[in-house]
């Protein structure tokens, strides 16, 4: 969700620094994880850690963008009922 106020921007760079730092922090935290002899189940976690990381580093790098950070709550008042 937050990746597309970064599209709208057309601030192609940051998507990918983002996703570059988002895959190396997780490639330490498998091998963090890899030398504690958790085997295979690190790699598990890689995809866990790796989506966690881009989706806050996206939510904190979104505050500067045209559409501003996003909002999450019980009340979705953009999307109006067609009845």
């Amino acid at each position: 969700m937050p990746t597309t106020a970064f599209n709208k921007d057309a601030e192609f760079i940051k998507i990918a620094k983002i996703n570059i730092l988002s895959e190396i922090l997780s490639f330490i935290a498998v091998y963090i994880l890899y030398l504690l002899n958790f085997g295979i189940i690190a790699l598990v976690f890689r995809g866990l850690v790796q989506s966690i990381l881009s989706f806050l580093f996206f939510l904190k790098g979104s505050k500067n963008t045209t559409l501003g950070r996003p909002m999450f709550g019980k009340e979705v008042f953009h999307i109006k009922k067609n009845c």
